[in-house]
């Protein structure tokens, strides 16, 4: 069986002040909480189970992290050329002159990475031209 509240009384009343406070006696606040923090640690620590196999891939052949660095290794080198081939082919690069010094010219950095087979076997050297995009103004560079 559903009980409902009884009705309002009908009987109209004189507005008064002290209507806002017995609405708010009605409805009790909430008990305030307090605000709880995390205990755990921000850094990650890499599970000593995968010490073995991070250590296999970094001893298998030095990734560079420049351009100085993969100068120079024939892997390398012909990974640039094949990615400066596929460039040229898709018409997505072009050499151009040097602009004049007041020109704003975009700068980029070379990615190198391994693709590896699931053997664990080196597929191939790949490398990756990425622009410095977060130098580009609206209006100005595009």
């Amino acid at each position: 069986m559903i009980r409902c509240p009884p009705p309002p009384d009908s009987s109209p009343s004189p507005p008064s002040s002290s209507s806002a406070e017995e609405s708010s006696s009605q409805f009790p606040s909430p008990p305030a909480v307090p605000i709880r923090r995390s205990n755990r640690s921000t850094l990650r620590v890499l599970p000593v189970r995968h010490l073995d196999y991070v250590t296999y891939i970094v001893d298998l052949v030095p990734i560079p992290t420049r351009f100085s660095q993969a100068r120079g290794n024939p892997h390398w080198d012909a990974a640039m050329a094949t990615k400066f081939d596929a460039l040229h082919a898709n018409e997505t690069w072009d050499f151009l002159a040097c602009p004049p010094p007041e020109v704003p010219v975009i700068g980029s950095v070379w990615v190198y990475t391994l693709k590896m087979l699931p053997d664990g076997t080196i597929e191939r050297y790949r490398a990756r031209v990425v622009a410095h995009g977060f130098c580009q103004e609206y209006g100005i560079d595009f």
